[in-house]
């Protein structure tokens, strides 16, 4: 399992448009990375810069926010703490976001 301080905003850059498999209690979900994005703050580490993904996943009851175990072709087993926002602008599709700070 990739441990969360190796995952940069660069990382999953490379992963855009992919699908990443999330580990739900008893069904796996796929969900589709459609966006990465910096962060501002205040305070800047220089060792790394805070971003947010932002994943595409089937329209329907969401997951609750909580921490899933994700699985990638790049980047393999993570795990990483998902939140539902709502549908998509065409109600087409759930979108989670995950923040890095």
């Amino acid at each position: 399992m990739t441990p969360l301080e190796d995952l940069s905003a660069e990382k999953f850059q490379g992963c855009l448009n992919q699908t990443f498999h999330i580990q739900a209690e008893d069904e796996t979900v796929a969900a589709e990375l459609v966006e990465v994005r910096g962060l501002k703050t205040h305070t800047r580490r220089e060792d790394k810069s805070p971003f947010s993904l932002l994943f595409q996943g089937p329209l329907g009851e969401p997951l609750p926010q909580r921490t899933y175990r994700l699985r990638n072709d790049t980047l393999g087993e993570i795990e990483i703490f998902l939140v539902p926002l709502g549908p998509d602008e065409d109600g087409k599709a759930m979108i989670y976001e995950s923040v890095f700070t």
